[in-house]
């Protein structure tokens, strides 16, 4: 319980404090230009593309899966589908990311390129890092 809470926190604060400056903030996911790299990880522009993302899977409850591709395949359809094909096995919940919208736009790996800095999310905490 402690974890999903430290994972939580950490997720909103990346959040507030990589935000930019929210005037004209746009909800229309049409602007938004995802694009996923040749290692599968999703690449959004700017924190506002990321953020307008995240708001979409949130309202609507299917749109993550228009996000997988032939090159990315996020971690909310991974975890999706390890659970539904082990009924009888016993699977462990995702204690590192517990949001699914958070989930939806994370790779295999835990990771997303936002604004050209790599953020992974991994068992000591979520790191940043630049692209390359």
């Amino acid at each position: 319980m402690k974890a999903k809470s430290l994972v939580l926190a950490i997720f909103l604060g990346l959040l507030v404090f990589t935000s930019c400056n929210k005037d004209d903030f746009s909800q229309n996911s049409e602007n938004n230009k995802l694009m996923s790299n040749d290692i599968g990880i999703l690449y959004f522009n700017t924190m506002e593309e990321f953020e307008n993302t995240i708001n979409q899977v949130i309202a609507e409850k299917e749109f993550y899966k228009s996000l997988n591709n032939n090159m990315f395949t996020s971690l909310r359809t991974i975890n999706d589908f390890a659970l539904k094909s082990s009924s009888n096995e016993s699977t462990t919940e995702d204690t590192l990311v517990v949001s699914d919208a958070f989930a939806s736009v994370l790779n295999s790996e835990r990771e997303v390129i936002v604004a050209d800095n790599l953020f992974k999310v991994s068992k000591h905490g979520t790191f940043k890092s630049t692209e390359s």
